[in-house]
């Protein structure tokens, strides 16, 4: 029971930290980078000069937000590990198929009631 309830905690402090920092937004802003960068392989016209310096400008953006991205999933990973430490069971629940299913089973209800209240609000 004390592993659900950790499972549950877990998915709670990841969702509502993902969401605070707007990780779908820093994925996105990488995937965007990536485009222009490949994009500029596509110029013929344009200079080796100005390609050299914009390719220096995009891989300095993209390693920024590639960083930022990796220290919020080490945060979370963390938690995870600090949980496997004080509950030997969590490491068991969290990569068993039943595990997942759940995991996955208050991700959703939990999305849908936190959309539900802010609605109301």
């Amino acid at each position: 029971m004390i592993t659900h309830l950790g499972l549950f905690f877990i998915i709670i402090l990841s969702y509502e930290f993902l969401k605070y920092v707007r990780f779908p937004n820093l994925i996105k802003k990488n995937f965007r980078i990536y485009k222009k960068i490949l994009k500029l392989f596509s110029f013929k016209k344009v200079s080796d000069h100005w390609k050299q310096t914009a390719l220096l400008i995009y891989s300095r953006k993209l390693i920024f937000f590639s960083l930022k991205i990796i220290i919020f999933l080490s945060f979370i990973f963390i938690l995870l590990m600090i949980f496997i430490f004080f509950d030997k069971n969590f490491y068991n629940l969290i990569l068993s198929l039943f595990g997942i299913l759940e995991a996955i089973f208050i991700s959703i209800i939990y999305y849908f009631l936190r959309k539900n209240i802010n609605a109301k609000l």
